[in-house]
This record gives C-alpha cells, structure tokens and sequence, in this order.
C-alpha cells in the first residue's frame, strides 16, 4: 500500500498504531510512526515531521540506538528539504553522527555525513541567493570538504561548481574560473556528462556576465 495506495497505507499504519498502544509496546510504535512519517513525506510533510519527532521520543526511550539515528537523519532531511532551517538540519545530522560513531556503524555514519554536506551545499545556496556571499562560501567550504573526506568526487564537483558561481557573483572572476575548470575536471575525469553539462553551462553565464561572449558561446556549444 505504500507506494501505490497511500492513502490505505495511512489508514492501516494508524490502526497498527492504536493497536500497539493498547498494549504499551512502545518499540512497536516507534516502528509504525516512522513508517507514518514516510508515507506523509510528500503528502502532508508537517504531519511527517511530528510522526518522526515522536518516533524519535519513543526510540530514544528504548535505546534503540541504530533506529534513533535513523529518525535522527529523517529529521534533519525535513529541515533541509522543506525549510531553509539549515542549521536545525546540521543539527540533527550532527546527532546521528554522535550515535552512528558510538556504535561503529560506517556506512549509516558516512550517509548522514553525506547528507550533513548536502544541507551546508543548500545553506550555501540559499545564502547566495539572498546576495551573502561571504556565508555562502563558507558553508559551501564545509561541503566541499566533507564530500572530499568521504571521496564524494561527483558532488564535490557539483560544490565547486556552485562555488565558482558565488564567486562570479562577488566579481571574483578569477577565482570563479578557477573553481569551474576545477569543477569540469572532476566530471571529465568521472565521466559525469550530465553535471560537466552544468559546469559548462556556469562557465557559460560567468565569461558571458564577464563580457567574454566569444569564450562563452564554446561552453555553451559544449
């Protein structure tokens, strides 16, 4: 029911859930919010984000540490996909690191890394838009730099990419240039034709703005 009949997805989680309270089995519950907090997602994400809050209360009553940070990541993907509380979202995030560290789980914890990149590349882009420069690149910086400890080429590419454009915004052409081919090496060398297409297309903007049409027309060509 979940993917295709959300709605009886919705209606059957619910009676689980009364069920389970009936009988105080708070590890159950905590299963079936999570489960409500995913099929709300798209549907209603206000409704998806308390399901998850309230998960997460009953997890962390019974220690269930692997499924805390779980809801941990759940939480802070809401603040970074719905709102731009970016910082609300570093903040989860930085919790399920916390946990995934305590238990050794490297893949979970390299996930949230993941994602805690990813909300400071949306900060940075959100700042950018807003003409703070100087914060988006900071928090760009820390994307940057998370993706490349986690050996996330793609994306650190995609970081610099966004980077060069800050950058030609604070007419620092040099340096916007600089990030790009930077950017545009990173997908050469990954064979990424999708995202060397959207370097190319930032080269293109940023000589165009920079009044090098005839150099602007070959990226743009490319």
């Amino acid at each position: 029911y979940r993917e295709n009949e959300p709605d009886k997805a919705n209606e059957c989680y619910k009676n689980a859930l009364n069920t389970l309270r009936k009988i105080h089995d708070e590890r159950g519950e905590a299963e079936v919010l999570g489960a409500l907090g995913q099929v709300n997602w798209d549907k209603d994400n206000q409704a998806s984000l308390a399901y998850y809050k309230e998960a997460l209360e009953k997890r962390l009553k019974v220690d269930d540490k692997q499924l805390i940070g779980n809801t941990l990541n759940s939480i802070g993907l809401f603040y970074s996909t719905f709102s731009n509380d970016y910082n609300r979202a570093i903040e989860y995030f930085d919790k399920a690191v916390i946990i995934r560290t305590e238990i050794g789980d490297q893949v979970s914890l390299n996930r949230t890394l993941s994602l805690k990149a990813e909300a400071y590349l949306k900060a940075g882009d959100y700042l950018n838009s807003i003409g703070d420069y100087p914060e988006a690149i900071e928090n760009m910086g820390n994307a940057l730099q998370m993706h490349r400890n986690l050996n996330n080429r793609i994306r650190a590419g995609v970081v610099l990419s966004q980077m060069g454009y800050v950058y030609a915004n604070m007419g620092d052409l040099s340096t916007a240039l600089e990030k790009l081919n930077e950017a545009a090496v990173i997908m050469k060398e990954e064979n990424d034709t999708l995202e060397l297409a959207g370097v190319y297309n930032h080269l293109g903007i940023v000589l165009q703005g920079a009044g090098r049409i005839e150099r602007s027309l070959d990226y743009y060509n490319d």
